[in-house]
C-alpha cells in the first residue's frame, strides 16, 4: 500500500521520479473512470492511500472503485472518503467533483509525506494536509512543506512546487473553483513532459468492489477472464485489468 504505515513503503524508498509515476497514474485512473465510464455516473467515492496498491515498479492500482454502492446509506459518510469534501459534508451526496478532492489530498500527502488528518473519522491527530500547503502556497513557502526524503533534489524543486499547486487546487474547497480531473491530469503530465520523465509502458489497474464488476461484466462493458496489458493511456477499455477487492 501507498503510504500505509508498516504495510507500505517507507518515504525513503519512494524517490522523486517514484512519486511522480505514483501521483500520474493515480490520475490517469481516475480520469478513465470519470471519462471513459461517465455513462454510470458512479464517483469512485474512496480515493485515499490506503486504496491505492503498488506494484514491482511502484506503478499504481485503484480498489474500492464502485464500494460507495454497497454501503449503507445512514453509514456512507463515515466510511467514504470522498465525502471530506466540504460540499459533501454539507449536502450528504457525493460526485465525481469529490473524487478530484480527494485526489487532491493523495497528491499533498504524497509530497509532504504527512499523514492527512483527513483520513481520520475525529480530525484529531495527523497534519491537516490541506490547510498548511494552502498556507504555505499563500505565504510563499511551498518548499518548507515538500517531504525531507525528496526536497534535498534542489533541482527538482520546482517540479515538487508544480505539483503541490497542482493538488491544492485540487483539494479547493470551493467545488466550482476546483480543478476536473480532466485538467489536473494535464497538468500532471505537463510536468513529466517538461521534467523527461517519460511516458514508459505500463498496465495500469483498477479494482472495483466484486458487485459493481460482475454489474460492468452483465453489461457487456468488461470481461475479467482476460488480462489485457495496455501501453502508456487509458485509450480503450481494454487498458484496465479488473478484479475484486
Amino acid at each position: 500500500m501507498l503510504f500505509a504505515g508498516d504495510r507500505g513503503r517507507s518515504h525513503a524508498e519512494l524517490d522523486w521520479p517514484a512519486r511522480m509515476k505514483i501521483v500520474h497514474g493515480i490520475a490517469e485512473g481516475m480520469r478513465y473512470l470519470h471519462k471513459e465510464l461517465a455513462s454510470s455516473d458512479l464517483p469512485h467515492g474512496n480515493l485515499k492511500s490506503s486504496n491505492v496498491l503498488l506494484g514491482p515498479d511502484n506503478e499504481p492500482m485503484l480498489v474500492d472503485y464502485g464500494f460507495s454502492r454497497m454501503v449503507n446509506p445512514s453509514s456512507a459518510a463515515q466510511i467514504l472518503f470522498a465525502y471530506k469534501a466540504p460540499e459533501a459534508a454539507q449536502h450528504g451526496q457525493i460526485s465525481h467533483g469529490c473524487d478530484v478532492y480527494c485526489l487532491g489530498v493523495v497528491i499533498l500527502e504524497i509530497l509532504t509525506g504527512k499523514f492527512p488528518s483527513q483520513y481520520l473519522s475525529t480530525g484529531k491527530g495527523g497534519t491537516d494536509v490541506v490547510q498548511w500547503v494552502e498556507t504555505a502556497i499563500s505565504e510563499r513557502r511551498e518548499s518548507e512543506v515538500v517531504d525531507p526524503e525528496i526536497a534535498g533534489s534542489r533541482n527538482l524543486l520546482g517540479e515538487m512546487e508544480q505539483l503541490l499547486h497542482i493538488g491544492a487546487a485540487c483539494a479547493e474547497s470551493n467545488p466550482q473553483q476546483r480543478l476536473s480531473m480532466e485538467e489536473a491530469l494535464r497538468r500532471i503530465e505537463e510536468i513529466r513532459s517538461e521534467g523527461g520523465h517519460g511516458q514508459e509502458s505500463r498496465t495500469i489497474e483498477v479494482f472495483p468492489s466484486h458487485a459493481d464488476s460482475e454489474e460492468f461484466e452483465n453489461q457487456g462493458r468488461f470481461d475479467r477472464s482476460q488480462r489485457r496489458r495496455g501501453t502508456n493511456s487509458f485509450g480503450s477499455e481494454g487498458n484496465i485489468e479488473l478484479g475484486s477487492s
